[in-house]
């Protein structure tokens, strides 16, 4: 019975042994005992895992909730407004708030969390529509 060895390649040749091929077949480490080891380690729950970025929206979710039984034609406007604006004007508003939101004002927070709800990605639309279930979740309990 021939072996499968370089040596053993005659007549052969289009195969080539490789240099950095492994001189024998690796043993895997799947067997029973790995599998309970595995299944004994500590898991986390996946209910509770978010992206970072559906994490950092999570704050603007939770002041625009908070903003919802007081929706006035007036926030509707700025709203609307605020999606029209250019990106320089826009930094430009974010500016003006920063002192107030350090300041923690909260009429400025809620001002700061309408502009990051503004103008969103689709990718952006849909981490603040995933905050939004993490931050009614947080309510619930």
């Amino acid at each position: 019975m021939a072996s499968n060895r370089a040596a053993d390649t005659t007549g052969q040749s289009n195969i080539i042994r490789l240099p950095t091929a492994a001189p024998r077949k690796v043993k895997q480490n799947l067997g029973r005992a790995a599998m309970k080891a595995r299944a004994a380690l500590p898991r986390f729950p996946i209910e509770r895992f978010e992206y970072p970025s559906v994490r950092s929206a999570i704050p603007v979710a939770r002041e625009l909730l908070a903003m919802r039984p007081n929706m006035t034609p007036e926030l509707e406007l700025m709203t609307a407004l605020l999606n029209a604006l250019d990106d320089d004007t826009r930094e430009k508003i974010r500016q003006h708030l920063i002192p107030a939101v350090v300041a923690d004002r909260r009429s400025a927070l809620q001002a700061m969390a309408l502009l990051k709800s503004t103008k969103l990605t689709t990718g952006g639309i849909n981490d603040l529509y995933r905050a939004f279930d993490a931050a009614w979740r947080e309510l619930e309990q």
